[in-house]
């Protein structure tokens, strides 16, 4: 589905970008995506929480986090190259399928008593492929449904959402653990895929970018090739080589922060489960604003609001390292989250409008890989953690985050004048 086969197309302007949320198709993926995030970020805390209380161990706490993204790194632009060329419907459905019968065995051996650490680390490695798709299937789904008139309000709005998951989730992930136990945010993940998979199975999509490119002797590409292509482009777009060196850095460098939330929560400020959700939460608050004004602005300078947002997000989590006072914890995430919001609005917008269709999703999965790098980065922080203390790492990975930042900002100047949005 294209921007001129969208099922209620929906002028330039009109009424802002919540208007888009009377598009069928564009609320049907937008709000699996919500529901599939918010049990993301739910499990990431009400786990993160339960095995340090199993273990006492940060660095056990970053690895089966890492787990949860390891996909990621390893097959984005593979997913990516399937996106450009089968129906990205069939493979959305096949991750909610997936994740829900994964999210109801773990419910069930928690329940029974018979969970091990190792299984939740496996549970996470297979739902890991459903966030592994999120940026090549789900986004470019997204992102054609809008086409390019309205895909600067279509990413912030679903930026938004993203974000607003991620403060909704760790409290709700802290209520279940506190009152009733693990086994509950796994079976309520379970019921909120089973919907999600339900909105899109039902879902009116064509895929107006499925590529069957061949070679001179009629046979398909493979996928290496696509691989190839695809990093070709990435080195002619310096704005998109660019964005793609700082979402590494920033996914190694300052998304980890959130590992060692329930080991500063707990360990730092002495917080039960509830404000530990609340804290991690804080962050994911000002990002949901960020997002917001974003889409509101109208704006198409990406590529600054991308740059001035990381800078932004970084500088706040390595104060936040200082804070050992719950309320100025939690203003300093939040402060955070705005920077976030143009980090992220910025990565989508620039991935799915600089590339052209034929090559978007292999983009947006080369993207996927620089985001799924994370697990890297919450050892790195997980490691610090067990020898310096939770904030002590925060601060020694985000004042390296920043060192990155004015590295990237020095090779790739571009970035703060480019304001092109489209090929």
């Amino acid at each position: 589905m294209t921007s001129s086969d969208s099922s209620s197309p929906l002028p330039k302007q009109q009424d802002g970008p919540f208007a888009l949320l009377v598009d069928g198709p564009y609320f049907r993926v937008w709000f699996a995506g919500a529901l599939a995030n918010a049990m993301r970020w739910l499990e990431m805390l009400a786990v993160g929480v339960y095995v340090y209380d199993k273990t006492q161990s940060p660095f056990l706490v970053a690895l089966v986090l890492f787990c949860r993204q390891l996909p990621q790194v390893l097959f984005g632009a593979v997913l990516g190259s399937i996106a450009d060329k089968i129906n990205k419907k069939t493979l959305f459905i096949i991750g909610l399928i997936t994740v829900t019968i994964v999210s109801t065995v773990l419910g069930v051996l928690l329940v029974t008593g018979k969970a091990e650490i190792w299984h939740l680390a496996l549970g996470a490695v297979i739902s890991g492929f459903l966030m592994a798709m999120d940026f090549p299937v789900r986004r470019n789904m997204l992102g054609e449904i809008c086409g390019m008139d309205r895909i600067s309000a279509g990413m912030a709005l679903d930026a938004s959402t993203t974000n607003i998951t991620r403060m909704i989730g760790p409290v709700t992930g802290g209520i279940l653990l506190e009152f009733i136990g693990l086994y509950s945010a796994f079976f309520l993940g379970a019921a909120l895929h089973a919907i999600a998979l339900l909105l899109i199975i039902t879902l009116p999509y064509r895929s107006g970018t499925t590529v069957k490119q061949k070679t001179s002797d009629n046979k398909k590409i493979s996928v290496t090739a696509d691989i190839i292509e695809a990093i070709r482009f990435v080195r002619q777009d310096q704005v998109i080589f660019a964005m793609l060196a700082i979402t590494l850095a920033l996914n190694m460098l300052a998304m980890p922060f959130n590992s060692m939330i329930p080991v500063i929560g707990r360990d730092e400020l002495n917080l039960n489960a509830i404000h530990v959700g609340i804290l991690a939460s804080a962050e994911a608050l000002g990002a949901f604003i960020g997002c917001i004004l974003i889409a509101y602005w109208r704006t198409e300078r990406f590529t600054q609001i991308f740059l001035f947002g990381s800078a932004i997000y970084l500088a706040f989590l390595f104060f936040f390292s200082f804070s050992g006072w719950y309320v100025l914890s939690l203003s300093l995430l939040f402060l955070s989250g705005l920077g976030h919001s143009g980090f992220s609005v910025g990565q989508s917008t620039l991935a799915f409008t600089r590339p052209t269709p034929e090559i978007r999703g292999r983009i947006m999965g080369v993207l996927s890989m620089t985001i799924g790098i994370q697990p890297l980065g919450i050892l790195h922080v997980g490691l610090l953690a067990e020898y310096f203390g939770g904030s002590t790492a925060v601060m020694i990975m985000t004042a390296e985050g920043l060192i990155a930042l004015l590295v990237c900002w020095y090779l790739w100047p571009d970035m703060q004048r480019d304001n092109k949005s489209t090929k």
